[in-house]
């Protein structure tokens, strides 16, 4: 088991079982680590034609992971957020996808996205990452979701937001209860890849 496993485990049970947890800096730092790490694992599967995450991300993130580094740097690219359940199945939706934005000369463009939706028990994980155009302000792209229904629930954990708020587990705001609604929350970001038409798959840029 790795390092981050270690560190994960207690800090991830206790939000599957429903607490009682503090989730403070360090638990949101951890929980975002895993999350990253094991999206990159399933990202670069044998199968998949090409990966999201590049190459040279892969083994930058491996190499802190492996060095124990407490400060990993993650590709500027991508978000992680932590949200509460009432209680569901183990869930895991990988979703190439794609947002209409406008560029910096005004036209609009289409960027590929990745979200990433893990879900078990009471706790519900979620990545979202973009292939943003050369010099673009990843700001920008995620400056808000396409559907704002689960916005007060869901918790920014990475990048931190303010590392001295410390979130009660569980919340108040509970996300999600029928299965459907965990399937709305994977899609809040952009529109699946088979919604958009004359787009091809957004199977990443390359390794």
């Amino acid at each position: 088991m790795s390092v981050v496993e270690n560190q994960v485990k207690p800090v991830l049970e206790s939000l599957i079982n429903g607490g009682p947890i503090l989730v403070g800096a360090a638990q949101r730092r951890v929980l975002a680590d895993w999350l990253i790490k094991t999206v990159m694992v399933i990202d670069a599967r044998p199968e998949a034609v090409k990966p999201f995450f590049t190459k040279p991300e892969r083994e930058a993130f491996k190499a802190a992971m492996v060095a124990s580094v407490s400060e990993v740097a993650y590709p500027h690219r991508l978000r992680v957020w932590l949200a509460a359940s009432v209680g569901i199945g183990p869930y895991t939706m990988p979703l190439p996808c794609f947002r209409k934005t406008l560029a910096d000369d005004g036209t609009e463009a289409t960027l590929p996205f990745y979200v990433f939706t893990f879900a078990s028990g009471h706790a519900v994980l979620q990545l979202v990452a973009a292939h943003l155009p050369v010099g673009e302000d990843s700001a920008r792209a995620f400056v808000s979701p396409l559907d704002h229904t689960f916005d007060r629930a869901a918790l920014p954990i990475y990048p931190v937001v303010d590392p001295a708020i410390v979130v009660p587990w569980p919340p108040m705001q509970v996300l999600l209860e029928p299965e459907e609604h965990l399937d709305r929350f994977s899609t809040r970001w952009c529109v699946p890849v088979e919604d958009v038409v004359g787009v091809p798959p957004a199977s990443g840029t390359g390794a």
